[in-house]
């Protein structure tokens, strides 16, 4: 004898079911486009990410080279003038270290040396000195670098060790130095 079992455990075998329906595929059709999507915005996060992370670095670099270049210049110069343009008549034994534009220029002997702001990026670059007047010789400065709406400054006080004479009470945008081999 042979047992019936129910209908709902019956499997479906007809002739219909060979692939799937419209909604089966739109829904899958669905849930791919959203996925890529979301891969996608995460790829376009991450390399816009990496890029601002690079320009970021390259600017703090340039500052950094530049600081370290004009401490190591106000240091060991014999005589420093903070000047706020260039000097009429300018002497060959008078150096300068100035900010133009998206550079930062150190000009001795003849001759133009850039000191930051040899890469691509698009950056701006800006100089302040200041001194006191007073008998101890220091020399106050800052090195700001913005590009877009990235911004780093350094400011560092240096000592004046070759200088003899006091340096006078002075701010601006260049240093005129003699002195430094």
């Amino acid at each position: 004898m042979r047992q019936m079992s129910p209908h709902w455990l019956l499997v479906s075998q007809s002739s219909d079911d060979r692939g799937f329906s419209l909604v089966e595929v739109m829904i899958t059709i669905t849930l791919v486009g959203l996925t890529m999507g979301a891969v996608y915005s995460l790829y376009v996060f991450g390399a816009n990410s990496f890029t601002r992370g690079e320009e970021q670095v390259l600017l703090q670099r340039d500052v950094r080279r530049a600081a370290e270049i004009i401490s190591d210049t106000i240091r060991y110069a014999r005589s420093i003038e903070i000047l706020e343009a260039a000097p009429d008549g300018e002497g060959e034994d008078l150096a300068l270290v100035y900010a133009e534009g998206n550079k930062i220029v150190r000009s001795e002997k003849g001759r133009q040396i850039v000191i930051a702001g040899q890469g691509e990026q698009a950056a701006e670059f800006n100089l302040v000195f200041k001194t006191n007047g007073t008998t101890d010789k220091k020399v106050d400065f800052i090195v700001t670098g913005s590009a877009g709406t990235r911004e780093y400054a350094i400011s560092s006080s240096v000592l004046a060790l070759n200088v003899e004479s006091e340096i006078p009470a002075a701010t601006g945008s260049m240093l005129g130095y003699e002195g430094v081999e």
